[in-house]
């Protein structure tokens, strides 16, 4: 039909372009739409993991055997991965936390704000436990909560060894 039209064009990671066109009765009309790239591809940085971190032998708390609160150690739970950034330069992330609360990677106060939209792979340790990981997949502008780990006892030796 006759008349003047606005045409779209969209595309992900590219803001939506618009031109007028007028068409005529029993013709055509073209136009030239360009489409300026949104900086990360229109990938945000917004979206965070959340876990919990249990005693594979009790599903309790961790207790982070052999340490020594007379000496100033203390029982943390420690999360560790890799996230790329806009940039694509990778970053090593790193959270401690309570063995009785919740953890969050990255922190509510990194500077560099939250992960990509992706697979994650955390590596979950303690003090008295054996390291163990979880793989998350990550959607944009979430947080996300990880299956909960149960760490295991690290292997000890009780008595003399001769």
């Amino acid at each position: 039909e006759p008349g003047t039209y606005v045409l779209s064009a969209e595309l992900f990671g590219y803001v939506t372009g618009y031109a007028p066109v007028t068409v005529a009765a029993g013709g055509t009309a073209t136009a030239d739409l360009v489409l300026v790239d949104v900086p990360g591809d229109g990938l945000l940085a917004t979206s965070f993991i959340r876990g919990r971190v249990s005693d594979a032998r009790t599903n309790g708390q961790i207790t982070c055997p052999g340490l020594d609160p007379d000496a100033g150690e203390t029982c943390e739970v420690t999360v560790t991965m890799q996230a790329a950034d806009l940039s694509g330069a990778t970053r090593t992330l790193t959270v401690t936390s309570a063995p009785d609360l919740e953890y969050q990677i990255p922190a509510a106060d990194d500077p560099d704000g939250g992960l990509l939209p992706g697979l994650y792979t955390l590596t979950v340790s303690a003090p008295g436990y054996e390291p163990t990981t979880v793989q998350v997949q990550v959607p944009m502008d979430a947080v996300v909560r990880a299956a909960q780990v149960a760490l295991f006892p690290s292997p000890s030796l009780v008595g003399t060894v001769l």
